[in-house]
């Protein structure tokens, strides 16, 4: 439900990354719903930029103290470190601010088998005072999260006053087949971890890209 419209004029928007807690299935998916969100409204003309907590492993031993370096995990490496939602808005308005942004678009994503739960809210900051432009929060079907999330990228590109250039979600996504949407949704995410200098098996990171292309 929208509870103001935002004003048209410039500034940048900060996508922050989907809050997912203890769902490790879901967060290389959350990943690629940012990393979409993000691309989609600079193509709209929105500049964007996007917000990853990263952490990295400084010290690694066994129950003995002895230390546990293997092939798989070892000093050094980093990590996309889950977190829980953000509940306030004091916080992501600080990032916000802290970043040179305007506006912040926050949200939580969750899987629960064949559906998955999905919350949004976009937020302006001017002068110190927050402003929540939209709020959402949706459970469907997991075939149906590729048009979800184009509604709500369609719906922040006009509350931030650009035009959004694709009239369908299948324009946006490239395709119109759901299941090769959500695929490359979860591509997008592992590519993402990589990104960040995640160490990733090959295996692991072109899975879903091999089962997007099929």
């Amino acid at each position: 439900m929208t509870e103001s419209v935002a004003t048209l004029g410039a500034g940048k928007l900060l996508m922050f990354q989907p809050a997912t807690g203890d769902d490790a299935i879901a967060l290389p998916v959350a990943l690629g719903i940012q990393r979409f969100w993000m691309r989609r409204l600079k193509e709209a003309g929105r500049p964007s930029m996007y917000f990853v907590l990263v952490g990295k492993l400084e010290r690694l031993v066994d129950a003995q103290g002895v230390d546990a370096t293997s092939e798989d995990v070892a000093v050094g490496d980093k990590f996309v470190l889950p977190f829980e939602p953000l509940a306030d808005d004091a916080g992501p308005a600080q990032l916000i601010q802290a970043h040179g942004a305007r506006w912040g678009l926050v949200s939580t994503f969750s899987l629960m088998g064949p559906r998955f739960h999905l919350e949004s809210r976009l937020l302006e900051v001017q002068d110190g005072a927050i402003r929540v432009l939209e709020r959402q929060a949706i459970d469907d079907d997991n075939i149906e999260l590729p048009r979800r999330l184009f509604e709500i990228l369609a719906s922040t590109a006009r509350l931030t006053g650009v035009r959004a250039p694709w009239s369908r979600w299948s324009d946006a996504f490239t395709t119109d087949d759901e299941v090769a949407a959500l695929h490359y949704l979860k591509a997008d995410g592992a590519c993402s971890m990589v990104e960040e200098g995640v160490r990733m098996k090959v295996a692991d990171a072109f899975e879903p890209v091999v089962q997007a292309l099929a």
